[in-house]
């Protein structure tokens, strides 16, 4: 299995292979380990910064998780503590943010606006075994546009304090929104009411589309759902897979603008959904992301993933996807540098009247850091 070494790697002062063993050790699950079938081996990357690393990763309660299961060994009793503590963390946080999207949603379905969970919110009960798996910081869900006012203007009259709420800018399209906390963090609601920040993702994807063929977002063997994607008695629906999976391919290089594109848990989430959809759902997902002009952008995200976790994928399936390179624009973006990733949201400005204002808001938002 290849593991290349990521770029953020370099500032932790980890071992140049820790990104590899860890990949790896996630990649055991229970009864499937090393090639060889003994435990993936740790020991050799074992020091007081692998807990920080495996956080920044977004991996600590997985790994934990493998130890536990005696799929991964080598480390020492404090790294052991450290990582059981983390994942102890991320379950309390899980149970909170579980809290907190009950009482939103039943706000959103109050008020008649449609919503859709995105990102960890939805794949922590979809696709992973234990929502407590998969850490987020946040609840990500998806809003029709025309709907954002006035769901700012409810979010106000139910008490949250609101962040970024101006709708008119032009290197913004989401706002944030919290009303309670859990050990003294604020609990956000990252509010899209566009798919993406990004000017060539943005309307990768339709809202009222990709609302007609939601899923719901369940897993009969979580608790509290009861396999009708309900949480309560309120349904809450996420993407199909093929557009989840267009979606996950994204946001895996916009964000950050490609400076975090190597994070294990963005790649583990692609690694599982991929797994387990059906050849119909594959063949779903190769057809959207050709049509919509991003063969390459997933094509090089489920290589990253084989690269890490050893998915498998046909080989054919990845020449579709990246076949028409010279005819897909944000090919160019995968591995693209800031500067790169800022003069295409800057040069893709509608008049220069919207390139000033775009120049502006980041200028701003620089200073504002």
């Amino acid at each position: 299995m290849k593991t290349a070494m990521p770029p953020d790697a370099k500032t932790t002062r980890m071992p140049s292979d820790a990104w590899g063993a860890i990949a790896s050790a996630i990649a055991a699950a229970p009864g499937r380990t090393s090639a060889d079938g003994q435990p993936v081996e740790l020991a050799h990357i074992d020091s007081p910064e692998l807990v920080f690393f495996a956080i920044h990763q977004g991996v600590a309660a997985l790994l934990d998780q493998r130890l536990a299961d005696d799929a991964a060994t080598g480390l020492s009793e404090n790294s052991r503590r450290a990582l059981r503590d983390e994942a102890r963390r991320d379950a309390a946080m899980d149970l909170a943010l579980n809290d907190t999207l009950q009482k939103c949603w039943q706000i959103l379905k109050n008020n008649g606006i449609d919503a859709l969970l995105l990102k960890g919110a939805a794949l922590a009960r979809t696709v992973y075994p234990h929502s407590r798996l998969r850490p987020r910081c946040d609840t990500d869900i998806w809003v029709r546009q025309s709907d954002a006012p006035r769901l700012i203007g409810t979010f106000r009259d139910a008490g949250y304090t609101l962040v970024n709420d101006d709708l008119e800018t032009r290197s913004r399209k989401q706002f944030q929104a919290t009303r309670e906390q859990f050990q003294g963090a604020a609990l956000w609601f990252d509010v899209h009411h566009r798919l993406s920040n990004r000017l060539h993702f943005m309307d990768a994807l339709d809202f009222d589309d990709c609302l007609g063929s939601a899923v719901p977002v369940t897993n009969p063997e979580q608790p509290p759902f009861d396999g009708t994607g309900t949480i309560a008695g309120q349904r809450m629906v996420t993407l199909s897979d093929p557009k989840q999976l267009l979606h996950l391919c994204i946001h895996r290089i916009a964000h950050g603008r490609n400076r975090e594109s190597q994070r294990l848990i963005w790649l583990y989430d692609i690694h599982l959904l991929f797994g387990q959809m059906s050849s119909t759902g594959r063949e779903g997902f190769l057809e959207l992301a050709l049509s919509r002009g991003l063969g390459c952008i997933c094509g090089d995200a489920l290589q990253a993933c084989q690269d890490a976790f050893g998915l498998e994928i046909n080989a054919m399936y990845l020449d579709a996807l990246t076949a028409r390179r010279k005819q897909e624009p944000t090919a160019r973006l995968a591995n693209a540098s800031p500067w790169r990733w800022a003069w295409a949201d800057f040069s893709g400005q509608s008049g220069w009247r919207a390139k000033w204002q775009f120049l502006a808001e980041v200028a701003h938002n620089r200073l504002r850091r």
